[in-house]
């Protein structure tokens, strides 16, 4: 485990603001905001692959490293789920009984969009990302063979980052899915090569990315300005992370809601009120219910995961 307590605080408190954006992004009318959004979201990639290489190394037992990884997540999605069930209800909403909220409820949305399948369900909406997110633990004990230490594994991480920029233009689905899901394989190459936050490692890695959306735009035709944007910023702002030590008072603000991640994810669009006509104000509103609610749900998840997990199984599951 090569990362210090200051990078572990930095993702920690990075991505409390990261889902905050994210959340502001789906309020707000659209805009060029949606870069910032998309540096959000490939840094909560990055953050899962760097870690869970990190912790885990590169050769987990599959099924025990799988198992494990969603008895961390299932109190979470218990206590989401009863909530929403109860706020559904409340409000009569339409495609409840249907085998879409399965679905749903096991945070798998992400293949009824990308097989273009009707969603009637309330459940789910926007959750493409948690579905990634479970993909990527399936598939991490090989992908981390895959991104192995080595020219070869440099070379597999160059070929992932050239085909996310081109199937995002050839293959679009409204969201940043391809750059998103690269970046997760750029954690585990990142954390795998052992690579350092220096001038020249992040020279070489923008001078990489750059080669990368040359071949895309003028090698395979692909529109790439605002991707290449996006990829710039994304490693500055990783990197930053990487090196940064900031005082206590930096991470203070983001720390209670640092556990409520995943909830402040799934529950923020259930919660956006409008009560004025002042769309910020409204936004503010918003951001205080979502914390306050979320915060709530986290607690709830915490009595379930007592009662459904005792602490020595706990302990293995982690």
């Amino acid at each position: 485990m090569a990362f210090s307590r200051d990078v572990s605080r930095n993702f920690e408190s990075a991505k409390v603001l990261a889902i905050l954006i994210v959340a502001s992004g789906h309020f707000f009318p659209a805009s060029a905001y949606w870069v910032v959004v998309s540096v959000a979201l490939c840094m909560f990639g990055f953050a899962s692959g760097y870690f869970t290489a990190e912790i885990y190394g590169s050769n987990p037992a599959p099924w025990p490293f799988i198992r494990n990884k969603l008895i961390r997540l299932g109190p979470d999605l218990l206590a989401i789920n009863l909530v929403l069930l109860v706020l559904f209800l409340f409000k009569e909403e339409d495609g409840i009984a249907t085998w879409q909220s399965l679905v749903g409820i096991l945070g798998l949305t992400g293949f009824l969009n990308w097989f273009h399948l009707p969603n009637p369900s309330p459940f789910g909406g926007g959750l493409w990302y948690f579905t990634l997110l479970l993909i990527f633990y399936v598939c991490y004990p090989l992908l981390t063979k895959l991104l192995r230490p080595g020219p070869i594994g440099i070379g597999v991480t160059f070929t992932l980052l050239l085909a996310a920029l081109v199937l995002t233009h050839r293959v679009p689905y409204g969201h940043m899915l391809w750059l998103t899901a690269f970046s997760f394989c750029y954690g585990v190459a990142f954390a795998n090569q052992a690579w350092r936050v220096t001038a020249i490692t992040t020279a070489t890695l923008l001078l990489v990315a750059i080669l990368a959306c040359a071949i895309a735009k003028f090698g395979l035709g692909t529109p790439v300005n605002s991707l290449a944007v996006i990829v710039v910023l994304s490693i500055f702002t990783l990197q930053w992370l990487l090196w940064a030590k900031l005082p206590d008072w930096c991470h203070a603000p983001f720390k209670p809601f640092g556990p409520c991640v995943v909830e402040i994810y799934i529950l923020h669009t259930h919660f956006f009120l409008h009560p004025t006509d002042l769309v910020a104000l409204d936004f503010a509103i918003s951001l205080v219910v979502i914390l306050g609610v979320s915060y709530a749900v986290k607690r709830l998840a915490m009595v379930f995961q007592q009662y459904l997990l005792p602490e020595g199984k706990w302990a293995k599951a982690t």
